[in-house]
């Protein structure tokens, strides 16, 4: 089993008196490797996640995260509440955990092993603010999930989350925030780390779009100049499965990312 020290389960919660803060147990989630932390429950119209995961599976994961987004713009307090259409896109609280009933007939190259996959829940959030841990702080669903993961829209807003006693667990990005994003430098950058918090690049944009290809392999280089592409995860972010590749290939976009062989191999999403 590969443990990654900041794939961690929020799962027990206590408040001040006054419920202002709370405080967590982190719990280590056992993580079998080859993995994919990124399979998007929103993905290609013509597909569907149990149809992700199969593929995935197939290409030989063990363990997979089924990734729901929501948008720090979704939340609207009381009174701006009233202002909305009822069928706006505007969320009250927090989708619950999706769930995916597999049999050994969607993973035979396991089942031969005599093994079984792991599914973990990703919540990713994209926030421009620490106001979003209002709606977090007072949600139980949202801690019902196993991974968290943060995208932020700017260098103050990471600073000022890493400041707070927030913790989550994956450092996510899309490729659009790459120009006028995050303005990395050395002690940003080792600030997440002793925070444990992971960088995630994510290789389907790469097959998608020439732009987006050009951005994450220069986001990827970033993070190698200003802190040795130290706790970097490969994910796929795949919405088809032809977008879908195995552990080997992606662990040969070390090279092209600014990785060395061995930190492609200990992403973990290699196989041991």
């Amino acid at each position: 089993l590969i443990l990654l020290d900041s794939l961690l389960q929020e799962n027990t919660t206590i408040f001040h008196t006054n419920c202002s803060n709370f405080y967590c147990d982190p719990v280590m989630i056992p993580i079998t490797s080859p993995y994919d932390l990124n399979i998007p429950m929103t993905c290609s119209p013509h597909t569907t996640p149990l149809v992700m995961v199969r593929r995935a599976l197939a290409l030989g994961y063990q363990t997979i995260a089924l990734n729901t987004e929501v948008s720090q713009n979704q939340f609207l307090t009381r009174k701006q509440a009233k202002d909305k259409a009822k069928n706006g896109d505007f969320l009250a609280d927090f989708p619950a955990p999706p769930t995916l009933s597999l049999t050994s007939e969607d993973y035979p190259l396991l089942a031969s092993r005599g093994l079984t996959p792991t599914i973990l829940t990703r919540l990713t959030i994209s926030i421009t603010n620490n106001d979003f841990m209002i709606h977090y702080n007072k949600s139980s669903i949202a801690k019902q999930y196993d991974l968290l993961a943060i995208n932020v829209s700017s260098s103050p807003c990471l600073s000022s989350l890493l400041k707070s006693s927030f913790r989550w667990d994956i450092l996510s990005f899309t490729p659009s925030s790459v120009i006028g994003g995050v303005r990395w430098t050395r002690k940003l950058y080792y600030e997440c780390v002793e925070k444990n918090v992971y960088f995630e690049l994510q290789y389907s944009p790469l097959i998608r779009d020439s732009l987006d290809r050009r951005r994450v392999i220069s986001h990827a280089h970033t993070y190698h100049s200003v802190g040795k592409s130290r706790n970097i995860i490969f994910t796929s972010e795949a919405r088809s499965p032809l977008e879908l590749r195995s552990p080997a290939d992606v662990a040969n976009l070390a090279w092209i990312m600014g990785l060395t062989e061995n930190q492609g191999k200990e992403d973990g999403t290699f196989p041991d």
